[in-house]
């Protein structure tokens, strides 16, 4: 007999992967689409959801949107998403930072790094631009909860919210670590992650909450 477990079937539900261009997120689409999932992707370029298409093979149930989830934007990327997925969404899964060693990559740390200037050490930062640096990714997923949360709230099966996040800037491969940047940012998508599940939780919300945190020792 196998024992193996199977996928739960996701036939006809809508999954948006907020970061799902890269290598992490090409991952996370292609099993949910092998579970039957409609599978919204957005990004910025338009170069990288035609690279993501071709890598999975074109499916059907891919729905790319040209579209960022910075403040400025997000509200449209979502309207347009909605108006392709017949205003459904179930799931969400916020991916951030998994491969945080990759060179241009979307904001992970050595993009981050790069962002501000390259700086080796945390306090080479201007004062003046520690807000604006320190935050970019929990400002990018507190805004894609802020739009896509009350979407999953409607969903009429049973909808979850999941952060899929990176390991601490202790962890050193053949790449070296995090950037000091970086780990400022990658700790606060955790703590973001942590407030939204607890007040999830204190709230009896009909969304599931969880994290999964990648830790990769090499």
């Amino acid at each position: 007999k196998d024992w193996r477990m199977s996928a739960p079937s996701l036939s006809g539900a809508v999954s948006w992967i907020v970061g799902g261009v890269g290598i992490v997120g090409r991952g996370i689409a292609s099993q949910l689409l092998r579970s039957g999932s409609i599978v919204v992707v957005n990004s910025r370029y338009p170069g990288r959801l035609e690279t993501l298409s071709e890598d999975l093979g074109h499916p059907e149930n891919l729905v790319c949107v040209h579209g960022t989830m910075l403040p400025d934007g997000a509200a449209a990327t979502v309207e347009e998403a909605m108006q392709r997925t017949s205003n459904r969404l179930d799931h969400v899964v916020a991916h951030s930072a998994v491969r945080w060693w990759a060179n241009h990559s979307g904001d992970e740390s050595s993009t981050l790094s790069a962002a501000v200037g390259g700086a080796s050490q945390l306090l080479a930062l201007q004062p003046h631009d520690f807000a604006s640096h320190a935050t970019q990714l929990a400002a990018l997923h507190y805004t894609a909860a802020h739009h896509l949360l009350p979407r999953v709230t409607g969903s009429t099966t049973s909808p979850s919210y999941s952060f899929v996040t990176g390991g601490g800037g202790t962890l050193h491969s053949a790449w070296g670590p995090r950037s000091s940047i970086g780990q400022v940012n990658a700790h606060a998508v955790w703590g973001l992650s942590a407030a939204l599940r607890a007040e999830l939780a204190e709230t009896h919300s009909r969304v599931r909450a969880q994290e999964l945190r990648v830790g990769l020792r090499l």
